[in-house]
Formats: C-alpha cells, sequence, structure tokens
C-alpha cells in the first residue's frame, strides 16, 4: 500500500538529497507519475528554479552566441530542406502561379517569378524585357503550356483586352 507523501519529507528527497522521480517513488511506495503529479499539485517547481522561474528567464544569448546559432541554423530549414515545400510554386491571390527561380534578374523580393514569363524566357532562349507580356490565349491564367502563351508587349496587350470604342477593359468588374 502507497504511503501518504509528506510534503517536508518529499522536499528533503528532492531538493537537497536531489533523489530522481524513480527513488522518490520507490521510498513512498507510489508511482512516477504520482510523485510529478504531486509536485505539480503542490506548485513546486522543478530543481534548479529559483522562487520558481526557470533558470533561462530573463536571460540572453550573447552576440557571439547568437552569431553561431544563427550560422550553425543558415540553410537547414531553407527549400526543399523545410517541411512546407511545396515545390516551388505558389498560386497568387489572381489565379497565377509563381516560380522559385535562382540567379534570375527580375524576381520578386521572395525569389519567385511569374511562371508564365519563365516558360517563355526558357522557350525564346533569352530574359523578356520590361514592356514584353505573357498572354494566356485561352484565358486560363495557370494554364502555361507554351501552346498557349504568346507574347506581347505591354500597348498590344491592352488594346488586346480593351475592345475598340470601349472605356472598359475585359478584366473590369464595370461590365
Amino acid at each position: 500500500m502507497a504511503k501518504k507523501i509528506e510534503m517536508e519529507k518529499f522536499k528533503n528527497l528532492f531538493y537537497e538529497k536531489q533523489l530522481s522521480n524513480e527513488e522518490i517513488a520507490d521510498f513512498f511506495n507510489a508511482t512516477v507519475s504520482g510523485v510529478v503529479s504531486f509536485r505539480v499539485r503542490n506548485n513546486l517547481p522543478p530543481r534548479g528554479w529559483a522562487n520558481g522561474k526557470h533558470p533561462q528567464k530573463g536571460k540572453h544569448h550573447s552576440l557571439e552566441v547568437r552569431k553561431k546559432i544563427s550560422k550553425n541554423r543558415k540553410g537547414k530549414c531553407a527549400g526543399i530542406l523545410n517541411s512546407n515545400w511545396k515545390g516551388g510554386e505558389t498560386k497568387t491571390t489572381y489565379g497565377y502561379i509563381l516560380k522559385k527561380v535562382h540567379n534570375h534578374p527580375f524576381i520578386n523580393k521572395n525569389g519567385y517569378i511569374g511562371r508564365n514569363r519563365y516558360v517563355m524566357e526558357q522557350h525564346l532562349g533569352r530574359y523578356l524585357a520590361e514592356d514584353e507580356v505573357v498572354h494566356h490565349i485561352n484565358g486560363i491564367r495557370d494554364d502555361d503550356r507554351i501552346e498557349n502563351l504568346c507574347l506581347l508587349t505591354n500597348s498590344s496587350h491592352g488594346k488586346l483586352h480593351t475592345p475598340k470604342g470601349s472605356k472598359v477593359g475585359i478584366h473590369s468588374k464595370h461590365k
């Protein structure tokens, strides 16, 4: 039969004599989980916690240590090593697919470029000029097959989407 765990005896065994939870459980003829529950239930802090506070609370790593941690972590969870990696492609709210590309002159701040532009550049073997626009022939913005893409200038692309005499384009909400 299990002995009742006495507060003062527990504190002596746990804090002064530094016995393990298993040894204390054997002493009181109790289970390890019962010993841990007793400590938690009575708001007794784990060993090494002064005044019930975690020993690292309020302390900060030195600049040197932070740099070492940063250097050690660099690249460990980036790109394909990240558990959330989706193949380097993401979809915008407008329906276009962005592709992660390294060392490209027109990538955005996150390292992505429109997949339609990338496909056209690969097809042509050159980077597109700033005034060149890749148009989806069938209007489906994530259909980036080369046979569905055509290269237009900015002005000709605008004319294509704005019928002659119209003040409103086909992508406008005011149809």
